[in-house]
């Protein structure tokens, strides 16, 4: 399936956050906090996971991967972190590669679906987060569906601009927090230190933020159906259902801070 191979390298932050310790925490102490059941049942729902293979892009320590190996699905991992893909078991790692999302290392049309889940989308320039959406589509094949949640631009600047210093504590682990958004709202920082198991590491994170009109455009743009279905995050059980979505708030659902989104290659 590999045909290229790119050799970009991601932002300093992206390098230092994606750490061993990153994985320990989202893997331990921190990983009672996410939906992760919920997630695999979506992705089992939308996606084509029985009619060829998917990819987990930004893979991470394989909290996805791992549960859907398990079910014998053909299921693919991409990520930059050597750290991260050092943790999947032994059987997972021949499941999964080294790679950029800006560079996929796949063939045009060889992927059925594609996730991209826990804010993985948005961590460079305007035009390179275009070409990751661009390479999205040139692996999926026709009818190919790609499953991603973001945060929400309009809900997560309303509430980092009153947010204070966070300080969270969880089993043998604390995190500390301080966030920060642009002036014009489009972009989001945040910076702390992890502390657990008797280390510490500061980190800082970027992302870009979307309105739900902005990555539908994006993704129409890069080849996908108009049919883009955007929602809040707490509704990710209604994706690709007949229930129809909350009207919009201006151009955001303002009491979500994340969106979902579900989107077909033409």
């Amino acid at each position: 399936m590999t045909d290229k191979q790119g050799d970009a390298t991601p932002p300093g932050w992206w390098r230092d956050y994606f750490s061993s310790m990153y994985g320990h925490l989202y893997k331990g102490p921190m990983s009672v906090h996410l939906d992760t059941g919920n997630e695999i049942s979506a992705i089992c729902r939308l996606l084509p996971v029985r009619e060829g293979i998917v990819l987990d892009l930004g893979c991470g320590h394989g909290r996805h991967l791992e549960p859907l190996l398990r079910e014998g699905l053909q299921v693919i991992g991409l990520d930059w972190s050597a750290d991260l893909l050092a943790m999947l078991s032994p059987e997972s790692r021949r499941h999964a590669c080294r790679g950029d999302m800006r560079q996929l290392p796949f063939a045009d049309n060889s992927i059925a679906g594609v996730y991209l889940l826990f804010n993985t989308f948005g961590y460079f320039n305007d035009g390179e987060n275009e070409e990751v959406l661009g390479e999205i589509a040139r692996v999926l094949r026709p009818g190919g569906r790609l499953l991603m949640d973001l945060p929400s631009r309009p809900a997560m600047r309303d509430v980092i601009r009153s947010l204070p210093i966070n300080e969270r504590h969880y089993e043998n682990a604390t995190v500390t927090e301080h966030w920060d958004v642009s002036q014009d709202g489009k972009h989001i920082r945040s910076w702390g230190k992890w502390e657990a198991g008797g280390r510490e590491q500061e980190w800082e994170m970027k992302m870009r933020l979307y309105t739900a009109h902005e990555v539908t455009r994006l993704l129409r743009q890069a080849g996908f159906s108009p049919a883009v279905e955007v929602r809040a995050l707490e509704d990710l059980d209604q994706l690709g259902t007949s229930t129809p979505a909350p009207p919009l708030v201006g151009s955001q659902w303002r009491a979500s801070t994340n969106l979902v989104v579900l989107a077909e290659k033409t």
